[in-house]
């Protein structure tokens, strides 16, 4: 799969207790257990020294392998107070979309509050400025990237019971992967917290890869694929596509398959490989 982290803020200095520090710390730890079978890629915002300002491009390109590269460019990072989470989400989206593998996208926005770089009211309680708010569009812009294809993870570090909550979690909602709770969306609270966090993550989008024995090397050597009888193309937009992960190969089911596999309305699903 191809991920794009997109992410983080400090509030209160980036001190060794910070959020900033000890976000970093836990995401660079779980890359690096996971970087052989994920593409990880990392978008900051903001992107330069206009706080509000979010590049079109990626600092970390998703390939497989990348747990350095990113643990070197947010060692690098001095972030700022600000939280343009609507054009971050667009420009991470549209630059996913660049990619023609047939890998599922996936964002994972990594937040220490509520959206601003805007110009509405902001939640009462909330220590912003009182019209700086971007809420509504952030809302909508999350709705627009997963209807483009990509859903959106949404986690909020230090941000639980805090006035942005219901955004969190409608933003949560619309990126396809709520929590079935509330806060909807994936509050965290320490390092320990976030690399749970991230290890649930990967296990739910990654469910819809199975091994296959013995193990193919390409996809012309799957004959079929079926499910419960009924027979899945080779899509990788809404069928089955090959997949490599640590130590072994098989399939990935995608699109609304996929999700009928996870919820159980497909049960059973059998490889058949070409004889040699």
């Amino acid at each position: 799969m191809d991920e794009d982290l997109t992410g983080m803020l400090c509030a209160g200095g980036c001190g060794a207790l910070s959020k900033w520090s000890i976000a970093t710390a836990a995401v660079t730890s779980f890359l690096a257990m996971t970087e052989s079978t994920v593409n990880w890629g990392l978008k900051l915002f903001s992107s330069s020294t206009n706080a509000c300002s979010v590049s079109s491009t990626a600092e970390i390109v998703p390939q497989p392998m990348n747990a350095a590269a990113i643990s070197t460019r947010l060692a690098q990072t001095a972030p700022g107070s600000s939280t343009p989470t609507t054009a971050a989400l667009n420009n991470a989206a549209r630059y996913l979309m660049t990619f023609t593998d047939p890998n599922p996208k996936f964002i994972l926005l990594v937040t220490d509050g509520t959206p601003n770089c805007g110009t509405s009211a902001c939640p009462v309680g909330s220590n912003l400025t009182a019209n700086s708010c971007d809420d509504a569009n952030a809302i909508a812009m999350v709705k627009t990237v997963h209807d483009l294809g990509i859903p959106v993870f949404v986690l909020g570090i230090g941000t639980s019971g805090a006035p942005g909550d219901s955004t969190l979690s409608q933003m949560a909602v619309n990126g396809g992967y709520p929590r079935n709770d509330f806060p909807a969306y994936f509050p965290v609270d320490s390092g320990a917290s976030l690399a749970a966090t991230l290890g649930t993550i990967t296990t739910t989008i990654d469910a819809c890869y199975l091994s296959v024995l013995p193990a193919p090397k390409t996809a012309a050597e799957i004959a079929s694929v079926t499910g419960d009888g009924a027979s899945i193309p080779n899509d990788p937009t809404n069928g089955w596509s090959f997949a490599v992960t640590a130590g072994s190969t098989g399939i990935r089911l995608n699109g609304a398959l996929c999700d009928s596999y996870k919820t159980g309305a497909i049960k059973t699903v059998k490889v058949d490989l070409v004889c040699p």
